[in-house]
């Protein structure tokens, strides 16, 4: 049973907190459960039936709640009328932004993806105002697409990159070439002029987004403690732990690609040498799979992350040595680090997204083999290794769903004069 706080505010200034915590309790409630009646979520919830009763208005005038019509199988007593969770008139916009693509998902409230596409980008550095640029012609094109009559509640951006969530601060990010850019600041300033001035910002890495929306709709639905490696370019990883994602002192935590396996190893993007990034990332999986292409491929921003996977994965079906070769040894790093990784934080599965996922079927026997013999936890404790099942959308939809969160933790900010859908007894969010 989802229980309500039973503690007595202290005073008036706390009754806001109060109602606000009610709120997201029925919102969840109906998001978790599907329909209820009134007296349902009363039960459910330990609330007053006419408590219940304010606050299912108050989330119906802000389009957050429905009335779906009276139950029918209902057999015994006064047919009860059924609530569900709406949002079908509010979406909020996630993107991506990673060196070779931008991808863009639209998702609404009631969990229903309105639009989703990749692009390519072709060059790896790029100045800030020129993303800028292209992340506001690309909410623009969005917005079109999905109609005047849905409104934003939110745009989450996924960056491959040293992220302060807090801040919206871009402290690091070597495959993009910023250093320290004020990314969240300098995107409301130009929002500033539009009608989504107000409308909440929410930056963070694209792992910890990845792993959002793989925990909430992907291979990790129902796992509470997982690590997702994501690689790219680079290397990025997202961790729950107890169902929450751990990010650290400074929203800081997840650089796995930064972990030092090679002393004195191969020069890495953030400057330091024989991080795993250089044993496992796209660059590396390139230039030892397919060195006569490599460089070439390496250079080519024209060509997207999948193309330059496919070029190993076609050499490896049929059979080439090198690439074969190349793809064991690279899954024995992959396992070294992802042991590193079960040791410190004992998850039932790991999830790997990117060009890693492409080529799962070589490198993951290997990385198990890896696993069984260097890990401390017997038989791994039980870990075991998947690709994601959202593939290169896992971080934009993460970004749309962190948004989303957002209100399902306060519903009153989204404000009763932006619902735009009101009771409807009619389709259905999920």
């Amino acid at each position: 049973m989802l229980r309500a706080d039973r503690l007595r505010p202290a005073g008036p200034a706390d009754q806001g907190a109060v109602r606000r915590h009610n709120l997201a309790l029925v919102l969840r409630l109906l998001s978790e459960l599907g329909p209820q009646s009134r007296a349902a979520v009363a039960s459910q919830t330990g609330l007053t039936r006419s408590t219940t009763s304010t606050l299912v208005s108050d989330l119906i005038e802000r389009g957050l709640v429905r009335e779906l019509g009276v139950n029918a199988g209902q057999r015994v007593g006064r047919p009860a009328t059924l609530l569900e969770l709406d949002g079908t008139g509010l979406a909020a916009i996630g993107m991506e932004l990673n060196v070779g693509a931008l991808t863009t998902t639209v998702v609404d409230l009631g969990g229903r993806v309105l639009l989703e596409r990749r692009r390519p980008l072709h060059s790896a550095e790029r100045p800030l105002e020129e993303v800028i640029g292209e992340v506001l012609c690309e909410i623009a094109d969005a917005r079109s697409k999905i109609g005047d009559d849905i409104d934003i509640l939110g745009l989450g951006l996924a960056v491959a990159g040293l992220v302060d969530s807090r801040t919206g601060v871009v402290h690091v990010a070597p495959n993009l070439g910023w250093h320290d850019e004020p990314f969240g600041e300098q995107l409301h300033e130009a929002l500033a002029t539009t009608d989504l001035h107000e409308v909440p910002i929410v930056i963070d890495n694209e792992a910890n987004f990845g792993a959002l929306a793989e925990h909430a709709w992907g291979r990790a639905d129902g796992v509470d403690d997982f690590v997702y490696v994501l690689a790219e370019h680079g290397v990025g990883g997202g961790v729950f732990s107890g169902g929450h994602l751990v990010s650290g002192a400074n929203g800081y935590a997840g650089e796995v690609g930064h972990m030092t396996l090679v002393r004195g190893g191969d020069r890495c993007g953030c400057g330091s040498r024989g991080c795993w990034e250089t044993l496992i990332g796209l660059p590396a999986m390139l230039r030892a799979a397919v060195p006569d292409v490599a460089e070439a491929l390496i250079a080519d921003d024209l060509v997207s992350p999948e193309e330059k996977v496919a070029v190993v994965v076609e050499r490896a079906r049929r059979g080439d040595r090198i690439a074969v070769g190349a793809l064991d040894e690279l899954g024995e790093w992959f396992g070294i680090g992802v042991g590193n990784l079960v040791d410190v934080f004992n998850p039932r599965l790991v999830v790997i997204a990117g060009a890693l996922a492409e080529v799962a079927e070589w490198i993951v026997p290997a990385a198990m083999r890896v696993l069984a013999r260097g890990t401390v936890a017997a038989g791994a404790a039980g870990c075991v290794i998947h690709t994601s099942s959202l593939g290169h959308r896992a971080a934009s939809i993460g970004a749309a769903l962190g948004c989303i969160q957002r209100v399902h933790a306060d519903p009153t900010v989204v404000r009763r004069d932006d619902a735009v859908h009101q009771n409807t007894t009619s389709g259905a969010t999920r």
